[in-house]
């Protein structure tokens, strides 16, 4: 990130850091042409800006929604037999530096679904476990699919392969099959880590 007052080069290094797909200086200066046009910056000469207070407001604004994504939601069947499981995804998620969420555990006063649905779409990914199948569970990760979340399904060991679990349209993921809660606590730290990363 520039300081204040700092120049910026519109170099094809930069690509990543303005989400250029080539690594172009052409594309990379068509961006921040883009970006002058809503005064985030200003074009001081061809290829060097200045970010604008204007630009330094909106870098605050960003900074503030970003604290919105140190949350992991939690997806699952709720009940005395999930119990274990539930407890043993909330410490994995709080271990990676993370707040995790379940959706009985909020106070609230409206409708349960869009509450669900605001919850995944301020969340940066999604725990889902399918050892007690679950229509909700399976409808809530495929909303944060569709959010472009990551979505880490785990499912007991003694569960995983009986008829109809899992289910054919999340079968396909890459999932933490586990063997009990010290197992999972350790494989969905690990998970956590090399998809998301740690929040530390």
């Amino acid at each position: 990130m520039s300081g204040y007052g700092d120049k910026i080069l519109a170099s094809a290094d930069i690509y990543h850091t303005v989400f250029a797909e080539k690594h172009d200086k052409n594309e990379v200066a068509g961006i921040l042409d883009a970006m002058v046009d809503f005064n985030y910056l200003r074009k001081d000469s061809e290829y060097y800006y200045t970010i604008t207070g204007q630009g330094w407001k909106k870098i605050e604004e960003l900074k503030k929604e970003k604290s919105y994504t140190n949350q992991g939601f939690i997806a699952m069947a709720f009940g005395k037999e999930t119990n274990l499981i539930s407890d043993t995804f909330k410490k994995a998620i709080a271990a990676c530096g993370y707040n995790p969420c379940r959706i009985d555990e909020k106070q609230h006063n409206n409708q349960i679904v869009p509450e669900i649905l605001y919850e995944i779409s301020r969340s940066k990914f999604v725990v889902v476990d399918i050892t007690y199948p679950n229509y909700g569970a399976y409808y809530e990760a495929g909303y944060a699919q569709a959010l472009g979340k990551e979505v880490i399904v785990c499912c007991r060991e003694s569960e995983f392969n009986k008829e109809g679990n899992p289910h054919f349209d999340i079968a396909q993921k890459c999932m933490i099959v586990w063997s009990d809660e010290q197992d999972l606590e350790e494989r969905l730290c690990k998970r956590i880590e090399a998809t998301v990363g740690l929040n530390k």
